[in-house]
């Protein structure tokens, strides 16, 4: 099993064999099904590629999170392939 290294930057990528049990506890905020190789944000959201034919509302529904948060939190941006986006645990 890996371990969470903390530094002083806001991000921190999930490792192999981390269970989101010991990822909330680590940094205090929910980790809704952090998977290997996400980033997650101190504040509160997870970094994650865009694969394709997705859609805001895809990942909303997926997340649980409304699509225009998810809008609003990444500017508007226009999803393609590859692109990363920020989107909120709850």
């Amino acid at each position: 099993m890996f371990v969470l290294v903390r530094d002083n930057a806001p991000f921190y990528r999930v490792k192999r064999g981390q269970k989101t049990p010991d990822i909330e506890r680590e940094l205090n905020i929910p980790a809704i099904e952090a998977r290997e190789g996400s980033v997650l944000k101190e504040d509160g959201y997870v970094l994650r590629r865009i694969r394709p034919f997705e859609t805001y509302e895809s990942l909303a529904a997926e997340y649980g999170v409304p699509a225009e948060q998810l809008k609003r939190v990444n500017g508007g941006k226009i999803l393609h392939p590859a692109r990363k986006i920020f989107i909120p645990l709850l």
